[in-house]
């Protein structure tokens, strides 16, 4: 097991508080830093006070980050086995369990043929609500082409792969998968499963894509509802509308990165990777308009304004919250375990160029303060999720990628503090 953090230099205390850690055996302390200024003065105008550019939180407890593991080759997907150790997902196409030591098994058999180009691949993951009675797992992955079980040349991929999701059962030994099923088609960000049971499914309508987000009868830049089988609910918003596939749940979404309920109010939040600024934080209700590419607080990546330039249209939705310039956010969690009592009831993001992991303190539905940790660690984050023991776990991108362990330090020493 290996450990990482950044230290600051020069500083008396910290100096001996290293000492100590090194004697003690303990991990290095990872110094939670707070933003002091952003990019540059792209500032666009918010529709209310408190939109954009939060204050800065008041700032966390020191952390231990506790690198488990560098052996995964583009983590993207976690979640927990009921006794306690991690399902990863590797977008290369390889699923793996790893331990609370950062141990990982061999790859599970069983997956179906995956297209693995770049950062494409086996993507997102999820567990059904009775997991521990059926063993049902959801992924998201890349395909071959229809009729095919071998990858095409890596330039026909945007035309010719599918995007697919799969239930299968994990086998009790876990070393293989089962009964493998397609039960959706779609180019599926995140999965998430509802208080209600169902599953939600983000999708993506980046640049090439754009218009896709506001055509109702196409799956891109949607937020998606089933059943855990796949079928349509009857009670989603548009069922019967042949104009409207019945899959919608809402629309007007670029790419929805990051997807989680919130345990307070067990509405859907998501964050949203914007264009050249206007990353989003939104609230998905049914039936909603969330605007993109009609209106977006980004530009064009050559900065021109993106469309007509409109940030606020009747009938569309804004963002709760925006980030501008972009921190190009990944994932999105709410943190509710007492193991760091000054988190409870947050909201982190993680963030891909930012580099960093973003804390949000909420009131309500409203963002009041952010704090941005792990800068200057230079490590792209995939996604976070908090574990069973209380610690916040990060998937660090990248062909030599890594589970670490964010956890508080031990304050019984007079020179940690």
């Amino acid at each position: 097991m290996r450990e990482t953090g950044r230290a600051a230099t020069g500083h008396i205390a910290i100096y001996l508080l290293g000492v100590w850690l090194a004697v003690s055996g303990a991990a290095a302390v990872g110094v939670a830093e707070a933003q002091t200024s952003f990019a540059d003065d792209f500032v666009p105008q918010p529709a209310y006070a408190g939109q954009t550019r939060a204050p800065l939180a008041t700032q966390s407890p020191r952390l231990i980050f506790t690198t488990l593991t560098t052996d995964l080759f583009n983590p993207f997907g976690l979640q927990w086995l009921p006794d306690g150790r991690m399902l990863v997902t590797e977008s290369v196409g390889r699923l793996r369990v790893v331990d609370s030591n950062g141990t990982l098994a061999e790859p599970i058999e069983g997956l179906p043929p995956i297209w693995a180009v770049g950062f494409n691949g086996l993507h997102d993951l999820a567990l059904d609500p009775g997991f521990a009675e059926n063993r049902h797992i959801y992924f998201a992955y890349a395909a071959p082409p229809e009729g095919s079980t071998i990858p095409g040349p890596e330039e026909d991929f945007a035309e010719t792969a599918r995007r697919l999701v799969a239930r299968a059962r994990l086998s009790e030994d876990e070393t293989r998968l089962e009964d493998v099923e397609i039960i959706f088609e779609a180019m599926v960000r995140r999965l998430a499963f509802g208080p209600d049971g169902k599953l939600y499914m983000t999708t993506q309508a980046a640049q090439a894509q754009r218009a896709n987000a506001q055509d109702m009868n196409h799956l891109g830049g949607k937020v998606l509802r089933t059943n855990p089988d796949g079928s349509i609910p009857e009670d989603n918003p548009w069922v019967g509308d042949d104009s409207i596939h019945d899959a919608v749940f809402a629309n007007g979404l670029r790419d929805p990165s990051g997807a989680a309920f919130n345990p307070g109010t067990g509405e859907l939040w998501t964050v949203e990777h914007g264009p050249r600024g206007g990353d989003e934080l939104n609230i998905v209700r049914a039936g909603r308009n969330y605007g993109w590419p009609i209106i977006t607080y980004g530009r064009e990546y050559d900065e021109e304004p993106l469309g007509d330039g409109l940030t606020a249209m009747d009938g569309v939705e804004q963002p709760n919250y925006f980030w501008a310039p972009s921190i190009a956010p990944s994932s999105l969690m709410f943190y509710t375990a007492d193991l760091i009592p000054h988190w409870t009831g947050n909201a982190f993001v993680t963030t891909l160029a930012g580099e960093h992991l973003a804390r949000l303190e909420l009131v309500g539905d409203r963002v009041v303060a952010e704090e941005r940790l792990f800068v200057g660690n230079e490590q792209r984050l995939r996604t976070a999720s908090q574990g069973p023991d209380g610690a916040l776990y990060l998937l660090v991108a990248g062909e030599q990628g890594s589970v670490i362990r964010l956890t508080p330090k031990p304050v019984t020493n007079p020179l940690a503090e």
